[in-house]
């Protein structure tokens, strides 16, 4: 035993010891394990000698066979072993005799001994890939948290989940698993960063996804924030770089668990599959969303156009005259399209994610605007023509909607009313309903005309010409039966 301390390199001295019976006792099993395993990490084993495991191996074998061992005291040496050889942690050119069958079987627990063939039937061996088997490397992530109660049985569950979006029924059995194995958190803080090396399986995808979805379960804000990696590391951003459609998938269900979590608008009925989440999880999901816009997107403000790919087209936010906050997407010839783009809802997920992002931000912006709007109409707030236009007219998140609407003027040369319009020399005007234009001067009167106070045949005309004119308002300024909202 003195010389295997001192000696670390007689690998001979290690083959003798362990091809003739020594009269090992359990003690020194122990200190033989010990030896070996000297700064080994007993969950993520790195740096293993493999030639030095034989001797411990040997010795508690000999132990057995004679019937002096009836305990578990080895359990968590022999895990570590396993997980070692598994995931090819090795230092040396030696190889240890055990095979992984004898290796496997000296685990007194039948549980134990089943993992490694869970994990293999989990990723099934690919010859042409040799050394680049993703079990190896999942080993070498996972490493002993494997052994754990539960643990492979969730794992292989998030190996089942729906791509993107989970179903409510495996949403419910997800939260089973995770309340009734203790190593959960620590197996899905260890899941999320690995880097497979086979990124672009199926497999690795629905892994993935059901890991996230099972992050945002636990409430765990740790957790949650994890998944920034996840979807940085699977998305393309605004590039063109050539990716299969598969390779995206983890990063879209991560984004979908994470606007779940966060509470967005349009994550889905899988919302409903998600309650009692602790605030932190959801404030937690809401800065990763936020990590992730600032990374792939600049502040992008209205009217402001942002090209994507290569010229392909171009995405620019816009604030309707009723006050709603779109994305309106262009192609390569300048013409609108439809919907959104399928290269960048699908390729680009992340990018997406953080045009949506963008979006809610600019909504609710727009959202106060216009309830700063429906207070001054309600009170009859009077502005200068200079207030007016610069608080009004100037802004890209307001213009639209003050264009929108009718207002009164008042000014040393009388009273008009009518819609905000600029002329090219930048002043502005406002056009009544019978094409009359007056200029708004700085130091006029501007507020929001009041139909209550007009006589029924303005009322009409102005109803008559909005209707025409298709023009939906952001606060509803006529009475009943005007075509606003």
């Amino acid at each position: 035993m003195a010389l295997l301390t001192q000696r670390r390199d007689n690998v001979w001295l290690e083959f003798a010891l362990r091809d003739h019976p020594c009269g090992w006792s359990a003690d020194d099993v122990d200190r033989l394990f010990e030896v070996t395993l000297v700064k080994v990490d007993p969950v993520r084993p790195r740096d293993v000698s493999h030639a030095a495991c034989g001797l411990p191996l040997a010795a508690l074998t000999e132990l057995r066979t004679s019937g002096r061992d009836g305990s578990d005291r080895f359990t968590d040496r022999l895990r570590v072993l396993l997980a070692a050889s598994l995931s090819d942690a090795v230092t040396d050119s030696y190889r240890c005799l055990f095979s992984l069958e004898e290796l496997t079987a000296l685990l007194p627990d039948e549980g134990d001994r089943e993992v490694p063939g869970r994990v293999a039937a989990l990723f099934p061996q690919d010859r042409n890939r040799g050394e680049f088997w993703p079990g190896s490397h999942f080993w070498w992530t996972m490493g002993t948290l494997l052994f754990e109660p539960g643990v492979l049985d969730l794992l292989v569950l998030c190996g089942q989940a729906d791509l993107l979006r989970p179903s409510n029924v495996w949403l419910g059995r997800a939260r089973e698993h995770l309340d009734r194995t203790p190593a959960a958190p620590d197996a899905l803080r260890a899941l999320l960063p690995w880097q497979a090396p086979d990124e672009e399986s199926t497999l690795c995808a629905r892994l993935f996804t059901g890991a996230c979805w099972a992050a945002c379960l636990t409430g765990d804000p740790e957790l949650v924030g994890l998944l920034e990696s996840v979807v940085l590391r699977h998305s393309a951003g605004m590039s063109l770089r050539p990716m299969p459609y598969v390779y995206h998938l983890p990063a879209r269900g991560a984004l979908a668990a994470l606007s779940a979590t966060a509470g967005e608008p349009g994550v889905g009925a899988q919302r409903r599959a998600l309650p009692g989440l602790p605030p932190q999880a959801a404030r937690a999901a809401d800065e990763v969303l936020d990590k992730i816009a600032d990374a792939e997107l600049p502040p992008l403000m209205p009217f402001e156009t942002l090209r994507i790919g290569r010229g392909e087209y171009a995405v620019s936010m816009k604030v309707r005259p009723d006050g709603v906050a779109v994305l309106e997407f262009r192609d390569a010839k300048g013409r609108v399209l439809a919907g959104v783009p399928r290269q960048l809802s699908e390729e680009r997920p992340a990018a997406f994610a953080a045009l949506r992002r963008r979006l809610l931000t600019v909504r609710a912006r727009a959202d106060r605007e216009r309830g700063e709007l429906a207070e001054m109409f309600a009170t009859g707030t009077k502005l200068t023509g200079r207030q007016w236009y610069g608080r009004w007219l100037d802004s890209p998140t307001t213009a639209p909607m003050t264009g929108a609407l009718i207002w009164e003027l008042r000014s040393p040369s009388g009273t008009a009313t009518g819609l905000p319009v600029r002329t090219p020399a930048g002043a502005w005007l406002l056009r009544g309903v019978r094409g009359t234009a007056h200029e708004v001067g700085p130091e006029d009167t501007v507020r929001l005309w009041q139909p209550s106070l007009a006589d029924r045949a303005e009322v009409s005309a102005w109803r008559a010409r909005l209707r025409r004119h298709k023009v939906r308002q952001p606060i509803p300024q006529l009475p009943s039966g005007s075509p606003l909202r």
